[in-house]
């Protein structure tokens, strides 16, 4: 091209400007393709860096709220990464901000209460059980929006001693009464319906023989209780094997 360009040159006098003029737009052309090479190459290095970064930050992240939950057991299932996620993220609720980052659980699980209802059994360590109970209303209140119509309770975790043991060293030791059964059991039942406070318990017996606890709570938190009364009842039953029905007492 460059030799046909000189040849119309020599051939046309006049033509010396117009080969200029191609020299010049060839090269403007050449400038304008480097700088496009140069920009594109730019944007893919940010694109390229922005994704890895954001990898980068998600698995930061997913590691962090992960931290929330310590099982001895195998790995978090589902719906224990969703309630650990929920709470890593409440950490920067001023209300909870106090209590959230020092705390763990050990697990959750889903209780069906009937009628298309589910229910979130949050398992806590016993030595924080006091710590999730200063933040107990605003913290469930939080998760239950987050777990839109689901119940959210916290229960403290704890073992039961067994009356007889092969252990020696256990057997030379009484019992503590707070790890038999029955205490166990009670202190489920107080977890449940925290804040609210048990005014009264009575066992009712069925003409089949059956056995069944009445629970009565403090008529104060009637409102903010009274929907979850069938809640309780079928989280009890799926913690403990027990039937209870739970009320509010009836003004004389």
């Amino acid at each position: 091209a460059i030799l046909f360009l000189l040849h119309f040159s020599f051939s046309f006098p006049f033509s010396f400007l117009s080969i200029l003029f191609v020299f010049l737009l060839l090269f403007t052309s050449i400038i304008f393709f480097f700088i496009f090479i140069y920009f594109h190459t730019c944007a893919i290095f940010i694109f390229v860096s922005s994704v890895a970064c954001g990898v980068v930050c998600t698995e930061k992240m997913s590691a962090a709220y992960l931290k929330k939950i310590v099982k001895k057991n195998g790995s978090p299932d589902q719906l224990e990464e969703q309630v650990a996620q929920a709470l890593f993220e409440l950490e920067s609720n001023k209300d909870l901000s106090a209590v959230l980052p020092n705390v763990i659980f050990l697990g959750a699980k889903e209780i069906d209460t009937g009628a298309n209802k589910q229910a979130i059994v949050i398992s806590v360590p016993f030595r924080l059980l006091k710590e999730f109970r200063k933040v107990h209303t605003n913290l469930v209140r939080e998760l239950e929006k987050k777990f839109s119509g689901r119940h959210v309770m916290i229960v403290g975790q704890r073992r039961i001693l067994p009356t007889t043991t092969r252990d020696r060293a256990l057997a030379k030791q009484k019992r503590p009464r707070s790890r038999t059964l029955t205490a166990v059991h009670e202190a489920i039942l107080t977890d449940l319906v925290f804040p609210s406070d048990i005014v009264g318990k009575r066992t009712r017996v069925r003409t089949d023989g059956s056995k069944f606890l009445r629970v009565y709570l403090d008529r104060k938190d009637q409102t903010s209780l009274e929907h979850k009364l069938d809640t309780f009842t079928s989280v009890y039953k799926k913690l403990t094997g027990k039937e209870a029905r739970f009320e509010f007492p009836i003004e004389a």
